[in-house]
């Protein structure tokens, strides 16, 4: 018997693009569950701190009123962020008002470490921390500053603070890098430095005293060996010296130039050539508003702190040269 036999169908094959477009989903579904993660870690830190500063505000609640807009965290900017603080005493008009409070800038290193200890302390290599819009009244300084302030055409005080600390435990290197204090229409002050032989407490010491506060206290970082590595300060004016010098020409005084020329008046040898040269830079300084003056010192080797004592009796242009110091305006 004839039995017709039919072809077998063949099945249509999938275009070769799509195993691409699997491997393109699946990165895709990992990377959407990694951001998944990173914002619910980054709302479980916001959760955690604003728990802890509801916390800090009840237990000052007699001596300050305490309050804050929102916090916000970004673990891919390494900062927190705590905005809209205001601070009221009970018997004060006026509350102190600050834009916002910053914590950044903190290593990679220390983020995993505690990741992994589960929030053990330790001390970060680097880490910056700023106060920035603080708004108070000259009457928040006392009488006296009020009075001051007020004669410097000042009504009211914006300020902002910052500096970055670092650490090198392996090197035993402790610095501040870049203190700031900059006041709106006053002036930018900052301040640097960089010492080398610096015990600092160990992450057990630490780790002890935070299970046991009532145990042995680790020792304070230990500076009898400290050596300065670098420092440096400077400062721009915005306006200060020129209202200073405007304020002691209305009183008839001598105004700020004239005050370093009678400075300049001093022989040499009553301070040094290096005092000389200092005061001729800090009256060109002053002579003209709206500069900079900057002090450094990058000692060739690093100099015992111990020892600067003794140095300083060896006078100002022994000392200089030792702390290779450098004055700059401009």
């Amino acid at each position: 018997m004839y039995q017709r036999r039919y072809a077998p169908q063949s099945r249509p094959r999938p275009p070769e693009s799509s195993g691409g477009l699997l491997f393109l989903a699946s990165i895709f579904a990992v990377v959407g569950s990694l951001l998944v993660g990173y914002v619910a870690l980054e709302k479980m830190t916001e959760l955690r701190i604003v728990v802890g500063l509801d916390q800090a505000a009840r237990q000052m609640a007699e001596k300050v009123d305490f309050k804050y807009r929102n916090v916000r965290v970004s673990l891919w900017e390494r900062a927190i962020r705590i905005n809209g603080i205001s601070l009221k005493a009970p018997n004060e008009r006026d509350a102190l008002r600050i834009d916002r409070v910053t914590v950044s800038e903190l290593d990679w290193e220390t983020i995993f470490r505690v990741a992994q200890t589960g929030g053990a302390p330790t001390i970060p290599r680097t880490i910056r921390m700023g106060v920035h819009g603080v708004h108070l009244t000259p009457r928040m300084l006392g009488a006296k500053p009020a009075s001051f302030m007020k004669q410097l055409g000042y009504d009211e005080i914006s300020l902002s603070l910052s500096t970055g600390f670092l650490f090198d435990r392996r090197k035993n290197i402790f610095g501040v890098d870049g203190m700031t204090i900059e006041v709106a229409d006053m002036g930018r002050l900052k301040f640097s430095f960089q010492l080398g032989n610096v015990r600092m407490p160990t992450d057990g010491e630490l780790l002890a005293l935070k299970t046991n506060p009532d145990g042995p206290k680790p020792e304070p970082p230990d500076m009898k060996d400290a050596t300065l590595r670098s420092a440096e300060i400077s400062y721009h004016d915005l306006s200060l010296l020129g209202r200073i010098d405007q304020m002691l020409k209305n009183e008839g005084k001598p105004g700020l130039a004239d005050l370093v020329q009678i400075g300049t008046r001093m022989p040499a040898s009553a301070g040094g050539q290096f005092i000389a040269d200092a005061v001729e830079k800090v009256n060109k300084f002053v002579s003209a508003p709206e500069q900079s003056i900057r002090i450094s010192s990058q000692p060739l080797e690093p100099l015992p702190l111990d020892s600067l004592g003794l140095e300083v009796l060896l006078g100002p242009d022994k000392l200089a040269k030792k702390l290779n110091l450098q004055i700059d305006v401009n």
